[in-house]
């Protein structure tokens, strides 16, 4: 695993608090596991202490389950957590030189999106195509509703199924 979450040493933010203050509890979901590399967890220093840090695992780490709150997983990436994962480390397991996320992008409901460009895309095939075709489309993307997922549910199916897959 790799784990960061410091302030830049530039920052006038020296404190290892989180956003708000202090610490928070942690949130565990039973369907959201460590079973795959790319699983964002929160690093912490026993029960309900969270602040800053976090860590992205490089494997299955389902020792971590129940004990770090998954909050998120690589859905695009994966390759450059693997050159991370090259990079050498001292005697304390650090890496020999600095590591800087520079860019990412939080992808809150990707189903949501999905649906809500479908529904557009039916909306516009019903103009065309006239109300009684309009009703046969809607009711087969009626049957096809299970696809909805929530946001955890979406980070533990990926987790389940051993990771996203390029």
């Amino acid at each position: 695993m790799i784990q960061g979450g410091k302030p830049p040493k530039n920052s006038s933010d020296n404190s290892d608090e989180c956003y708000w203050g202090g610490s928070f509890r942690d949130e565990f979901d039973d369907r959201l596991k460590h079973t795959a590399p790319g699983i964002l967890s929160m690093a912490n220093a026993g029960q309900h202490t969270n602040k800053r840090q976090f860590f992205f695992t490089f494997a299955p780490c389902e020792h971590l389950d129940k004990k770090h709150s998954i909050f998120g997983v690589v859905i695009k990436g994966l390759d450059a957590l693997k050159e991370l994962e090259k990079i050498p480390t001292d005697k304390k397991d650090r890496p020999m030189k600095e590591i800087t996320i520079a860019d990412t992008i939080v992808v809150d409901n990707p189903v949501e999106e999905a649906e809500e460009m479908e529904r557009k895309r039916i909306e516009a095939k019903q103009k065309a195509a006239g109300k009684a075709a309009a009703q046969q489309e809607s009711a087969s993307a009626g049957a096809a509703k299970p696809l909805r997922q929530g946001k955890n549910e979406t980070i533990g199916r990926i987790a389940q199924d051993g990771g996203y897959q390029k």
